[in-house]
């Protein structure tokens, strides 16, 4: 755990660079009188929430239709421009650039090939954001129509906005054209609803979406019964986030930060469980609330594109992990025993040919759930895991497969190497084994501890529990 932490502590420097002396990260008395706040907070919250994917996404009553498809790992988020008309201290990036639309580093300036890329990827959600989508109105409602014309029903779609530029005609238009959610940020306009509420009895679903601002848990509070009363249904929060553009503005307030993935505010998370407490102890009618973590963001959507590209690449003797990645089991040894191995394996019941094969020169490849079937003497075992992922084009760090999605566009879905060759001893191999055989939610702490070389290998089988740790 401490290697780990040090490697995010060094990544988290890496992007701050000469900003990063000047950031107030917790110090650890205050981590562990947090730590002992939000247990507390949970502690109250417990029979009044769910915790949904492996207890990342707290939330009192149902997820939006778009969290939920989310949380399915079935949305694609296409940012149509990169320019807005807030100026909100807490916006994570410039926003001064209309830019393409894009998703996922994938540009698609042609509504066409997007509306593609969702039908060969099976998407069931899409969403449309920024910067602030109704500045390029135009090119907003072109989407929007293109997507709905394309799917109809079967996929559900929502927009973003800050409402500012919200009018009776765009939201008619978009309508119109068959939005199925629209989200607020009401954060952005002082907590105006006059805007929000033009889309009441227009757009099926009403969503508020902003970042758990501390300063603000009151103020939000109090306006719960006035959202419901207004047609929100859904009252989504979000961990802020500190980045190299915002973080001038972040550390002028009384915050402090977390080391992570990516660097956040600590009173942010804190406030999010408050707002959920009141929420959930109010008498008055209120939205279902959200909380939205970082620790979910980072595992959850990561885990999603990854496997989006995986099915893509992986070959029929590996396997992708349950944490996305593409998992190489190769056992090496003599070609004696190499041959009696792959014997075995041809007369297993269950064994199918494709799950496994016999490299000169490289080893016996095979499937996870033939390792236990083919271990015998003499053999050791490397494992190796790559990173799948979809990109414009190629950068030939690893091998890649064109994906046409019509006759004019592909893109290319690509695997880079992330851990090499790792060799196991016979009895972490054994483990290995017994650790792909049991089913995810199964405790497996007894095959594990006194196993260090197998820690580094968890992270690319599974996905952490939990909220984020505080450090």
């Amino acid at each position: 755990m401490m290697q780990d932490d040090e490697r995010l502590i060094a990544a988290n420097a890496a992007e701050f660079g000469d900003a990063y002396p000047q950031l107030p990260f917790v110090a650890p008395p205050q981590a562990a009188a947090a730590e002992r706040r939000r247990q507390e907070l949970l502690g109250e919250l417990a029979g009044r929430i769910a915790l949904s994917c492996q207890d990342t996404k707290p939330h009192l009553g149902p997820l939006s239709p778009g969290c939920a498809i989310c949380s399915r790992g079935q949305w694609s988020c296409l940012f149509v421009n990169g320019i807005c008309n807030g100026r909100c201290f807490y916006c994570p990036t410039t926003q001064t650039a209309k830019s393409e639309p894009m998703t996922n580093s994938l540009r698609f300036p042609n509504p066409k090939d997007y509306v593609d890329y969702l039908a060969t990827f099976g998407f069931a959600g899409a969403s449309i954001t920024g910067g602030e989508p109704l500045l390029t109105f135009d090119r907003t409602i072109d989407y929007v129509r293109k997507i709905k014309n394309r799917f109809g029903s079967t996929i559900h779609l929502w927009l973003y906005t800050n409402g500012m530029l919200a009018t009776e005609e765009k939201i008619g238009q978009l309508a119109d054209a068959g939005l199925d959610e629209i989200r607020f940020d009401i954060s952005a306009d002082h907590y105006s609803l006059t805007h929000l509420e033009l889309a009441r009895g227009r757009i099926p679903v009403i969503t508020v979406e902003i970042p758990a601002i501390p300063e603000d848990v009151e103020l939000l509070c109090g306006l719960l019964p006035r959202l419901a009363a207004s047609g929100v249904s859904y009252l989504n929060l979000h961990h802020m986030r500190c980045t190299p553009h915002n973080w001038q503005h972040l550390v002028t307030r009384p915050y402090t930060l977390l080391h992570g993935a990516k660097v956040t505010v600590l009173e942010s998370e804190l406030a999010a469980l408050e707002i959920l407490l009141a929420a959930s102890q109010s008498r008055s009618g209120t939205p279902a609330v959200n909380y939205c973590s970082y620790a979910y963001k980072g595992r959850f959507q990561g885990r999603a594109a990854r496997l989006r590209a995986a099915t893509r690449l992986v070959r029929p003797w590996e396997d992708a992990t349950e944490a996305g990645y593409i998992r190489t089991l190769c056992l090496k040894g003599s070609d004696e025993a190499l041959a009696g191995a792959a014997e075995a394996l041809s007369g297993q019941a269950g064994a199918s040919g494709d799950r496994w094969r016999l490299e000169k020169g490289r080893g016996l490849l095979l499937g996870g759930e033939l390792l236990s079937l083919a271990a015998a003497d003499g053999l050791v075992l490397e494992v190796s895991y790559a990173t799948p992922r979809l990109q414009g084009g190629a950068t030939h760090r690893g091998s890649h497969v064109a994906v046409p999605l019509n006759r004019k566009r592909a893109i290319v879905a690509e695997r880079q190497t992330s851990l090499a060759n790792r060799r196991l001893s016979p009895a972490g191999g054994l483990a290995l084994a017994k650790f792909i055989a049991t089913p995810a939610g199964e405790a497996l702490a007894g095959e594990i501890d006194g196993m260090p070389e197998l820690f580094e290998l968890l992270a690319f089988e599974r996905l952490e529990d939990g909220l984020n740790r505080y450090f």
